[in-house]
């Protein structure tokens, strides 16, 4: 699935925040070989899987992504053609193994361990390094990972002759220019293209040809590929226009993408937070003072198993998540007067 579509590791793994950014079973949908679209597969529908049909995968937010607003709407396309071993035949098989309710496919993770929760990135990562191992030796395991794949995917389409805006488009790298190609990249071109990536050969020094695709790479591989690049198109990539202010903020146990702008007006103020917010304290109703740091960029999967919007606040140089609703509750009557119309 990996080499069909170019998604990143971060994709399908769990955050340590618990936000869900990975890849769920609402993200998958069948496109029939008649043009009809089956949004919500049910286990009669995978059955009836037959070749010439599509699997659609609706990408997740991602670090070039953040909100969806780009490149939700373009979903990547696995074809089936009836072999077994393909990538929707994969996506079909979890499916059928380990069926989903309606209610439950938006947190529901598409790839998941044998108790149904999202894989880790150390779990991966020890796989993968333990894979390559036993097929080519530590030297080259150690120089490989993940995002090799999706460099893989990025070097294949090139030597398949596949046009640069297109690698972008495929992979998601971030581009202004590739949003004009997506308009009119369909099914039947995503299929060609990959199709093509599959069956080609180029060799990996060949990566030096490819213009800067990804502007988040480190400084010197982004430097090393800006010089294949166009000047317009170097360009367009600085002047893109600014998003919300977004960063990782340090919480207990990891990190977690928040923004400092804030519709509701609780970004900055100063809060009492109730001490028996605190892990040891149950028992202590007294209040410590903590000033709210950010509002979380997706909803958060809270430890009493719910999801809702919520916030940061900061105490002792660290950040810790809190519910919309309970950081509304440590605000005082006056100050919740003053603020604008609250937002779920």
């Amino acid at each position: 699935m990996l080499w069909r579509t170019g998604h990143r590791l971060g994709e399908i793994v769990a955050h340590p925040s618990g936000e869900l950014n990975f890849l769920t079973r609402s993200c998958v949908s069948i496109r029939k070989a008649s043009g009809a679209v089956v949004a919500a597969p049910t286990g009669a529908d995978w059955r009836d899987l037959r070749a010439g049909d599509s699997v659609l995968l609706a990408p997740c937010a991602s670090k070039t992504d953040p909100f969806g607003e780009v490149h939700c709407m373009f979903p990547s396309v696995l074809p089936f053609n009836g072999d077994a071993h393909s990538a929707a035949a994969s996506v079909r098989d979890i499916e059928l193994e380990t069926p989903c309710q309606p209610s439950q496919r938006d947190y529901t993770p598409l790839f998941s361990d044998e108790n149904g929760r999202p894989f880790t990135y150390s779990v991966l990562h020890k796989e993968l390094r333990t894979l390559l191992t036993a097929l080519f030796g530590a030297a080259i395991a150690g120089a490989m990972s993940w995002h090799s794949i999706r460099i893989g995917l990025a070097c294949a389409l090139h030597a398949a002759g596949c046009p640069d805006a297109v690698i972008q488009l495929i992979c998601r790298w971030e581009c202004p220019g590739s949003l004009h190609v997506y308009r009119q990249l369909g099914v039947e071109q995503n299929t060609y293209w990959t199709d093509k990536a599959g069956a080609a050969k180029f060799d990996a020094l060949r990566v030096n040809n490819l213009p800067a695709l990804d502007r988040h790479h480190s400084d010197a591989v982004t430097n090393v590929l800006a010089t294949a690049a166009p000047a317009a198109q170097r360009t367009n990539v600085r002047q893109q226009p600014p998003q919300e202010r977004v960063a990782s903020y340090p919480i207990p146990g990891g990190t977690v993408q928040a923004s400092s702008d804030d519709s509701n007006g609780l970004v900055g103020k100063s809060v009492r937070i109730f001490n028996n917010f605190w892990r040891g304290h149950e028992d202590d109703f007294r209040r410590t003072t903590c000033t709210v740091s950010a509002r979380c960029s997706r909803e958060f999967l809270h430890p009493d198993g719910s999801r809702s919007l919520t916030y940061l606040v900061e105490f002792n140089g660290l950040h810790y998540p809190i519910k919309h609703a309970a950081l509304l509750a440590c605000t005082t009557a006056s100050m919740r007067a003053q603020l604008p119309t609250q937002r779920g």
